[in-house]
Parts: C-alpha cells; structure tokens; sequence
C-alpha cells in the first residue's frame, strides 16, 4: 500500500530534498514515510507506505542478487 498526498505543485527546474524513515517493522511489515521539500522548506508532497519483508533469497530471485 502507498498512500501520497501531492501538497502542491513543484516548479520545474527547482531543488528538493526527498527524506524517508522506518516508522514501523513488525511480523514482516515494514511502515515508511517520506517528504519532498523545496530549498526553502516548502512540502509538495508526502507519502506513507506498507511494504512486505522480503528475505535474501526473494531480492535475490527478483534482483539477480541479495541486497
């Protein structure tokens, strides 16, 4: 699940910084959040999302190795 909530409209050309964090890893799920801002602290979108752990073996088989 990826839930994004688009604040406001980026101007093209401008910088931003993405960050992200683990907010949660339980029974095999991992919860993140993430942010894009401008230079100037501006928030032009925000998202939260649930993904499956997946094991060495899984990443392996889908990425050609192991990340």
């Amino acid at each position: 699940r990826l839930e994004t909530e688009f604040r406001r409209g980026l101007p093209v050309g401008a910088a931003c910084l993405v960050t992200t964090h683990i907010e949660t890893m339980r029974h095999g799920l991992v919860d993140v959040a993430g942010e894009l801002a401008g230079e100037d602290g501006t928030v032009y979108a925000r998202a939260l999302g649930r993904f499956k752990r997946l094991s060495p073996d899984a990443l392996k088989a889908m990425f050609g190795r192991a990340l």
